[in-house]
Parts: C-alpha cells; sequence; structure tokens
C-alpha cells in the first residue's frame, strides 16, 4: 500500500526579502546579517512557557502554561544571567503579559469564578519584588481560545484580545463601543462542526477590547474572529492580528487560510461557527490584508520597535507554533488600509514558538514552548547595528488606530460622502459612523435617493446601497422599505452593488423575515431569477442561498447542476450543502445524480472534519429529498470500496513494550540508514491513517500527523507516541489514543516512521 499524496503540504511564496541564510544556534536558519543565541532553557520544574514581557530595567517575566510566574533578573550585558525565580504571588498561566502603568498585566486563562481575567502585579518600593496583586476584572475560561496578548495601545490605553471560547460578562461591553449591533447574519442554518469544535459559539466570538489602567471600563472594539493570539500596534499605530480558521475545515468552501487582520473600530471578520463563516467577500464583513500557508499563528510584533529594524526588510513578524517558523510582513497602504507581501524570516525544527518580543538593545526575543513542549529562551540581533535604548519597546505616539482615528460626534454629510467611495475600508468606516447616528437623521437620504446631487450614478447607486445595509442593521422599521428598492433596474451590472444588495437581502431575511410580506418575497425572487445569469462565483452563491430562503420553485432542478465535476470542489460542496434545505422539486433523477454525488466526493482530499461535512450533507439530502427513494437508489449501485488506508492494517507480532527512553537508544544506530520511504510503509502499518490524516489522506479522528515533525523533535514526537495521555489539547481531550503502538515495530522501524515524519513536514 502507499499513501496517494496530494500536494497539500505547506508552501510559502517567498515574496521579498533577505537572499541568503545560515544555520544558527540549534540549526535554526537566519538570513545573513543576523544571529541567534540561546539564552536559557526551561528546566525540569519550570514548566513549558507561553509568553513573556520585558520591564523597563530589562527583567524578563515568563508565564508557563501550569505554574507560578517567572523572573529572571535584567538581561543586560552578556549571558549568563541566572535563573528564573517564581515571584511570590501564586498567580501565573498567563496567555499574554504587559509592561505598563509601573506594574505588570497578566491575562490569565481560567475560570472567571477562580483565577481567569485580568490582572496587576505592583512593585511599590521598586526593589523588584512584587509587593501588591490585583485582580481587575474576571472572565473565562480556561482554553487556548481564551483570554490573550494585552499590550499598551498609542492612546495609553490597555488593548487586548480573546479567543473565540472567552465568555464575555453579561454587561461587560461599554454602551458606546465600536462594535455594536452585530448578530450572526447567516441566513440559512449551518451543519455544526462534526468533531465538536466551537458548538453553541456565537457573535462576536473572536474580540478585541480596549480598557483603562484600572481594567474598569471596558470597550467592544471588534469581533467576528476565531483566535487571534497576539497583537501589535505599527510605526503608525495601525493594530494587527495573525488569525487562523480551524485547519480542520481545509477543503470546505467555509475555510478560510490564516490571515494577517487590520484590526479597525466596528470590524467584523466575518467568523462564525460550523459552516456558517462568511465569505471574505462579503460587504459587511472585513478583508484580509494577507493570507498565510498552514500554520499555527502566536506572537507578532512590529519592526520599528527593534534595532536596526531596516535590515529586517518587514513591518511585522509573525511567529508560527505548527511549523517553526517567523514571517516577515511587508505592508502596502491601499486607502485606508494595507495589502502585503510575506516571506519567511527566520525558521527550525523543531521550533514551537510561542511568543515574540523586543527586549533590551532592542534586539528581538523568542520564546519556544506551548502544550508541554520543552521551552528555550533566544536572542535574535542584527550583527553590526546600533542598539537602541533599553527602554526602546514603547509604543508609537500616533494617535489610537492611526487613519482610524479616535472616536468623535461624526460629520453627517463628510460621512455620507464616504460612503460611495472606491475604498472598501473607508465605506466602512463611514458605514460605522452612520449606524452610530439617530437613523432619523439619514433614513431619507438612503429611502428618496435625492442626496446625491451632481454624483455620477455609479457612485450615487453605492452610495444608497451602502446606506440600505445600514438600515437594516440598525433600524428594524425600514426592513420593509429597504427590501422593496433591492434589485432594482440595473443593479446587476456593478459588481459592488450586486454584492451590496444580494448580502442586503440576507440580512433584511435572516433579522427581519416577519416583517417582509408574501408579494414582496415572490416580487423580488422574480427580480434575483431575471438577473441570475449574469452572476458568478461568490455572487451566485448568495443568490442560491436566498432562492432557497425563499421557496425558489424546481429548486433541485436549478440546483443540481451545479454539482457536476465542471465546477470547483467549493462551488459544488455550497450547492449540496444548500439543496439539503430543500424538500420539495425532488424526482429520481435528481436524487440519483445527488446520490452519486455524495459517492464520489467522499475522500475528497481535505482537513479532518472535511469527511464530517459530507457525511452530514448526505444524511441530510436523504432525509429531504425522500429516504425511501433513496435507499431504492443506493441498492441498486455496487457498494462502495473502503480507502486504501483501512484495508492495509498488517496483523504483528509483539516485540517489547517501548518506553521513550528506551527507543531514542535503541533507534540510534539506525539514525544513519533510516529511509522515508519505509517510515511511509510504517504510518500504514501501525494503522495511523485510521485515526490520524497525513497530506489529507487517512481520517481525522485525531490531530493531523502533516506538520508534526517541524514542532516537535524526536523525543517529543515519541512521548506522543509512547505516551499519548501525558500532554493533550483541548480539542483531543475526549479522544483517547490507545497504547502500545509501537510494541510490534522493531529498532530500524521506529527510526524509519520518525524520518518520514521530519521529512514530511518539509
Amino acid at each position: 500500500m502507499r499513501v496517494i499524496f496530494l500536494g497539500l503540504l505547506p508552501i510559502l511564496l517567498v515574496n521579498c526579502g533577505p537572499p541568503s541564510f545560515h544555520a544558527g544556534a540549534d540549526g535554526i536558519l537566519c538570513p545573513d546579517g543576523f544571529e541567534i543565541e540561546v539564552i536559557m532553557r526551561s528546566g525540569p520544574e519550570q514548566g513549558s512557557w507561553i509568553s513573556m514581557a520585558f520591564a523597563p530595567d530589562g527583567s524578563l517575566f515568563i508565564s508557563p502554561e501550569d505554574g507560578r510566574l517567572l523572573r529572571l533578573p535584567p538581561l543586560i550585558g552578556e549571558p549568563p544571567y541566572g535563573n528564573p525565580v517564581p515571584i511570590s504571588f501564586p498567580i501565573g498561566r498567563a496567555q499574554g503579559l504587559c509592561w505598563a502603568n509601573d506594574s505588570l498585566y497578566l491575562n490569565v486563562a481560567g475560570q472567571a469564578n477562580e483565577d481567569g481575567g485580568l490582572h496587576r502585579l505592583f512593585d511599590h518600593d521598586q526593589d523588584g519584588v512584587f509587593d501588591e496583586h490585583r485582580k481587575l476584572s474576571s472572565y473565562g475560561p480556561r482554553s487556548e481560545h481564551g483570554a490573550h496578548a494585552i499590550l499598551v495601545g498609542p492612546d495609553q490605553q490597555l488593548y487586548t484580545v480573546w479567543g473565540n471560547h472567552l465568555q464575555i460578562p453579561d454587561g461587560f461591553a461599554s454602551t458606546n463601543s465600536s462594535f455594536q449591533d452585530f448578530a450572526e447574519d447567516t441566513l440559512l442554518p449551518g451543519i455544526p462542526a462534526p468533531r465538536g469544535h466551537a458548538h453553541g459559539i456565537t457573535m462576536p466570538a473572536g474580540t478585541v477590547w480596549r480598557t483603562d489602567a484600572d481594567g474598569k471600563t471596558w470597550s467592544l472594539i471588534a469581533g467576528g474572529m476565531r483566535n487571534v493570539y497576539d497583537i501589535a500596534f505599527s510605526a503608525d499605530g495601525d493594530l494587527f492580528g495573525y488569525d487562523a480558521d480551524m485547519e480542520w475545515d481545509i477543503g470546505t468552501p467555509w475555510y478560510r487560510p490564516p490571515r494577517l487582520l487590520h484590526l479597525v473600530p466596528g470590524g467584523d471578520y466575518g467568523w462564525r461557527s460550523g459552516s456558517s463563516k462568511l465569505d471574505p467577500s462579503c460587504p459587511d464583513t472585513l478583508p484580509a490584508v494577507l493570507n498565510t500557508d498552514f500554520s499555527s499563528p502566536t506572537g507578532i510584533l512590529s519592526t520599528h520597535l527593534l534595532a536596526a529594524a531596516d535590515k529586517y526588510d518587514a513591518d511585522l513578524l509573525m511567529a508560527d507554533w505548527s511549523y517553526g517558523r517567523i514571517l516577515a510582513v511587508q505592508l502596502n497602504p491601499e486607502g485606508a488600509s494595507y495589502s502585503g507581501k510575506v516571506r519567511v524570516f527566520a525558521e527550525g525544527r523543531p521550533w514551537s514558538i510561542s511568543d515574540i518580543a523586543a527586549g533590551p538593545k532592542g534586539a528581538l526575543w523568542v520564546l519556544t514552548g506551548g502544550r508541554g513542549t520543552s521551552s528555550t529562551l533566544y536572542r535574535i540581533s542584527a550583527t553590526s547595528s546600533n542598539a537602541k535604548p533599553l527602554n526602546a519597546v514603547q509604543p508609537p505616539s500616533r494617535k489610537a488606530l492611526s487613519a482610524w482615528g479616535a472616536e468623535s460626534a461624526p460629520d453627517l454629510g463628510a460621512t455620507w460622502k464616504q460612503l460611495g467611495s472606491n475604498d472598501r475600508w473607508l465605506r466602512w468606516k463611514a458605514r460605522m459612523e452612520l449606524e452610530k447616528t439617530e437613523s432619523v437623521q439619514w433614513a431619507d437620504w438612503v429611502l428618496n435617493e435625492n442626496t446625491a446631487v451632481g454624483w455620477d450614478r455609479f457612485r450615487a447607486m453605492r452610495t444608497w446601497s451602502e446606506g440600505r445595509l445600514a438600515l437594516v442593521r440598525v433600524a428594524p422599521e425600514h426592513a420593509l422599505a429597504v427590501w422593496s428598492r433591492l434589485f432594482a433596474p440595473g443593479w446587476d451590472q456593478q459588481q459592488t452593488i450586486r454584492l451590496l444588495d444580494l448580502r442586503t437581502a440576507q440580512i433584511v431575511l435572516s433579522r427581519h423575515e416577519d416583517n417582509i410580506p408574501n408579494s414582496s418575497r415572490i416580487t423580488n425572487l422574480e427580480r434575483l431569477l431575471d438577473a441570475l445569469p449574469e452572476l458568478q462565483g461568490i455572487e451566485r452563491r448568495l443568490a442560491h442561498e436566498l432562492m432557497v430562503a425563499l421557496d425558489c420553485p424546481d429548486l433541485p432542478g436549478k440546483l443540481i447542476p451545479f454539482l457536476d465535476p465542471g465546477y470547483t470542489k467549493e462551488e459544488q460542496i455550497h450547492t449540496a450543502h444548500i439543496l439539503r434545505l430543500v424538500a420539495d422539486g425532488w424526482n429520481p433523477d435528481y436524487q440519483r445524480q445527488a446520490v452519486e454525488w455524495t459517492r464520489a466526493t467522499r475522500l475528497l482530499p481535505g482537513g479532518a472534519s472535511l469527511e464530517g461535512f459530507l457525511d452530514a450533507i448526505a444524511t441530510e439530502l436523504r432525509a429531504s429529498s425522500g429516504a425511501e427513494t433513496w435507499d431504492t437508489i443506493i441498492g441498486s449501485l455496487p457498494p462502495l470500496q473502503p480507502p486504501a488506508w483501512d484495508t492495509a492494517r498488517k496483523k504483528r507480532d509483539f516485540i517489547r513494550k517501548w518506553t521513550v527512553d528506551e527507543a531514542i537508544s535503541a533507534i540510534e544506530p539506525f539514525e544513519a540508514t533510516a529511509t522515508a520511504e519505509d517510515g511511509l510503509q510504517i504510518l500504514a502499518d501501525a494503522a495511523c491513517l485510521a485515526c490520524h490524516r497525513f497530506n489529507a489522506n487517512g481520517h481525522g479522528i485525531g490531530p493531523d500527523l502533516t506538520g508534526v515533525g517541524r514542532r516537535f523533535d524526536r523525543k517529543s514526537l515519541l512521548e506522543s507516541i509512547l505516551e499519548p495521555a501525558k500532554i493533550v489539547s483541548d480539542q483531543y481531550r475526549n479522544i483517547p489514543m490507545p497504547p502500545g503502538l509501537l510494541d510490534t515495530f522493531e529498532a530500524s522501524e521506529i527510526a524509519d516512521l520518525l524520518l518520514f515524519l521530519e521529512l514530511g513536514a518539509r
């Protein structure tokens, strides 16, 4: 048996940057002109390190994944610097640390009624020992998707980012928060993630917050993210975060690659649970600055905080825990936001980066750890550079959130003019300002379409369309009036207008369906069908969803053709996803085509949840189209053959009960002669693919193995296999891995398997 490789290994296009690399400490590849040093490794009782922050005197505070916060003496001059010492207060497990206001802030991942929330430590007598601990705010739960980074903004307020599992306390957000009037805004019922991820999680999902030094007033800035772990202000005061979708969803039309986000007041970045995520093209969400290949985002840092910033040839650095890399991003201003280019700045194997920071002399400090992995503190410096002062890690002096500015009362006339801008981000800003103003002041401008004298027709149409979107979000009394003005003559001739009208129609139905009489529904359905031949891509998908919601006649006949192999897999899956909700208009021919599609796609390459999503679609298609006829059709077809990885398990004799230390010693003589090809066979013989995926082959019950060789060394890999219950991610806590998986293999075969996992991650 041979596993078919399907081209899903991570590939990052190098678009810019240093032309060559050299191997530094621990074999980590750094660009020429930089050096990397090992400063310290964690001891046996010091845990796995997940976050860090420098004090103005150069002291470094490190939070382990479990256990008490550690303090290192000022990291000035050359090592050795002394050993980390636990602080006097029993506080730790902080996924975010920040020194500000002569104190250390900790964002602790814990239960809200225990230690979860924002903490502040004081050293009043400045003797290097904390003498007061306050818990400022409570929130939780303890989760990898909980309370994350915290930092000082250009306005000297504290900014923090939370993952999508953090439970926002009632009344926590101030009434003047930037992010308001949010809702799921999903027109049709989605499918919950088949493996249970984020069930029941609703908007605002992952969020950005601003608070004062005492954590008393909390303003919700933005939402609709999944799990941004860290945030950074650029030299111009713009806020950025690196978000990642669930890699289990790869291959679905709702999967989004890891992406750099420009985080602005009122921003909704479209994450929704399960199959309900909004497409980045939707005008009621904001797009990414750039997408990257597969990664597990952790730290992010603006290079203006580093010495010799120009040598980095980048504006931002982003850490990738899974594949052991630091990515460098060049930002290119585009209107009120940015586009960007990304390249690899440094990489290692394993190099599980949990945090990056600017430290003494403007060096780049790198921390590794997380999920029980061993931890190391590194320093990366530009060679022959002018060092920055010790306290170089200060926020930019510019006003908060750059061009988005400090929040103030909008100039309604200027706002109205920006609503028709060619710049999507300026239109967003104008709409946010409009929605904060009483709709009685501007509703007539939208509905009467008489406030664009002298404007070109396209700009006027776009202004009114954006205004309609604003109205349905904040003024439900105008829902019918807005609905009646959608899909007017000429709407289908301009792409921006098409998207706006289609998405506004969806929001009208999802929020205010009861306000729309049947006659008006029929009128707009007819307008929609007339324009359907002009629509492509995301516009056609939105239109098809509206047709389902509006009970369009003969829907199976209209949608079944989009299951044809001539369309992309994403288009086919989207079609089947909405067809599962259609109960009328089926006949045996349509059902046969649907049955054949579900059989043909059951083993599509993709993430661990793709199989479950496809199974759910097939189950609901069967029920909605008529189970009896469906089953008759299934019975007339030849049985499905199991995939190769389900039929290749071999019965083997017991060799020995391996321990980690015994295996490490035993494989050493065979490392020079090991082969990855034989390792691939071992992966199959050990039945690993019965529960795991590698390059989209196998099943997604357990973690994907594609990248394990980039984030774990050999000892950690063997621990994961031989002692599977030792460290378990939140995602797999209820999915036990059987022991003894290598007890039927010789040492030489284990060496082959480890080599394959290491090389397969490249």
